[in-house]
Order: structure tokens, then C-alpha cells, then sequence
């Protein structure tokens, strides 16, 4: 009889509270539900695993190969970003030619890699503002193409090259 006592005295102090007060305590336990279930279906060790077999990237864009194949260039994501990546499938090595940062660098969805030369001695990258041409030897740009505007109100763009060596 006690506990019935207690019992309705609590369920009594709950009718008592403010419709608003019910709708955050309904909430509050629907987030925190969903938050132990998310946390139930993980797989266990998913950090080790992880860590073991590296995280899945995402390959926007279209990869490009040499005419033999054997060298294909690709956008994927990388260590802090974007990055573009020269692959040669006869060693299984990957370069990371060049990562752009996600967080700092505006024109970081714009990356696409190009077509490669004729003779498969350089390929190329843009990135929005620039087109690299690199030497697929060593992966480094040997020419960048920058595009610029000039003008006030009738612009037009140009275009200006700068070599490396």
C-alpha cells in the first residue's frame, strides 16, 4: 500500500508539469535513444578496423590512364582533403601529386584531372583557377596555365603561363 502511496504521489507531480516541460523531456529521450542505438549497431573495434584497412575515399570525377593503362590519374579524397593522385599499377604505388585543404581552400570541389599527352610524358589537373601540366615521371608541374580577368565593367580573361624547371 506504501508504494502505491509513492507511486501515485509521483504520478500525480508528473500531471502537474507544464505542457513545454513534456515536449523537452520527449525529446531528450528520443535523441538520446536514437544516440544508444547508433552506438549499439557500430561494429565492434570499428576504430582498429579502420586504422587496419585505411577509410573508404570518395572518387569524384572521372580517373584518366595513360594509353597503356598502366598510369591513371584521380581525384580522391585524402589525409586532410582533396587530392589529386598519380597511380602506376605495375608497382601498386600511389603519389599524392597534389591535397587540397577542405576547410581553406575555396576551390576545392573543383578539382578534375585531364586527359594525358599524346606521348604519355605529362598529364593534367585543374583545380578552377589553374590547369597543371606535369611530368608523369616525377609528377611535379612543369607549366601552369592561370587564368585571369581584366577590365572594370567590360572584362575579358587572359590567360598567363609560368614554367617550373
Amino acid at each position: 500500500m506504501a508504494n502505491q502511496t509513492k507511486s501515485q504521489r509521483l504520478l500525480h507531480q508528473l500531471r502537474a508539469l507544464p505542457p513545454g516541460i513534456w515536449i523537452i523531456i520527449l525529446v531528450v529521450s528520443l535523441v538520446g535513444g536514437r544516440l544508444l542505438w547508433i552506438r549499439e549497431i557500430r561494429p565492434a573495434h570499428e576504430q582498429e578496423i579502420a586504422a587496419t584497412y585505411g577509410l573508404l575515399n570518395s572518387f569524384p570525377g572521372t580517373p584518366q590512364s595513360d594509353k597503356t593503362g598502366k598510369r591513371i590519374t584521380y581525384v580522391a579524397t585524402g589525409e586532410v582533403g582533396m587530392g589529386v593522385f598519380l597511380y602506376e599499377a605495375a608497382t601498386g604505388q600511389r603519389r599524392n601529386v597534389r591535397e587540397l585543404w577542405a576547410e581553406s581552400d575555396p576551390i576545392f570541389p573543383n578539382v578534375r584531372v585531364w586527359p594525358w599527352s599524346p606521348d604519355d610524358k605529362a598529364f593534367a589537373y585543374s583545380d578552377g583557377r589553374r590547369l597543371f601540366i606535369c611530368d608523369a615521371q616525377t609528377g611535379k608541374s612543369t607549366v601552369t596555365v592561370r587564368r585571369y580577368r581584366v577590365g572594370g565593367a567590360t572584362h575579358r580573361e587572359v590567360a598567363r603561363v609560368d614554367r617550373s624547371s
